[in-house]
């Protein structure tokens, strides 16, 4: 995790991998998790035979004499099957419930995504502008060394310069922390 943030910090703004990985890293997630939900309803057939021996038993007749008996219910069936659906429907509610929440991952990853484009264009916009801010200052400080400028004017050229300087910081805060989010760091 420390890595992550480290690499996200060396390299510029174009970190994330590409959107076909993390979909797929979604993807491996959730088939993952699935897996290992599956493995609590996982059943072995030995033995199974068992539970539907009938039943041995000993009963006395009205003068008093042992008799064996043997017993067989229709319920013991029925019971079988029921609990074969009810573990059959567990384990389809599982792969149900992973796939919604796969699918539900995706249109998040997918909208952040956008949003992340989105930020990245205004970013590149905003450079530009600041760019050209940048050089208006270098003018503005050179008209000041000069004295062609007054104290007051300067400052004030100065104050918007490093107000635009540190919106464009924020911007690229803001990029980062989008970065970390659709990287699962948060």
């Amino acid at each position: 995790m420390k890595t992550l943030i480290l690499i996200l910090t060396l390299f510029p703004t174009d970190t994330l991998p590409t959107k076909t990985t993390l979909l797929n890293t979604i993807d491996s997630f959730y088939q993952t998790q699935t897996t290992t939900q599956l493995l609590e309803f996982q059943t072995t057939k030995k033995g199974e035979w068992l539970k539907y021996l009938p039943t041995l038993g000993m009963t006395y007749t009205l003068d008093g004499k042992p008799r064996p008996t043997i017993s067989f219910s229709s319920t013991i069936l029925y019971h079988a099957k029921k609990d074969q659906q009810t573990l059959a429907a567990k384990r389809q509610a599982i792969v149900e419930s992973n796939h919604l929440e796969a699918k539900k991952a995706k249109a998040k990853l997918e909208e952040l995504l956008l949003e992340y484009e989105t930020l990245q264009q205004e970013i590149t916009a905003r450079k530009e502008i600041l760019d050209i801010d940048t050089q208006l200052f270098e003018i503005d400080t050179q008209q000041y060394e000069n004295l062609e400028m007054a104290p007051s004017d300067f400052l004030k050229a100065k104050k918007a310069y490093l107000e635009r300087q540190q919106s464009f910081n924020v911007l690229i805060q803001d990029l980062e922390k989008l970065e970390k989010v659709i990287l699962g760091i948060y």
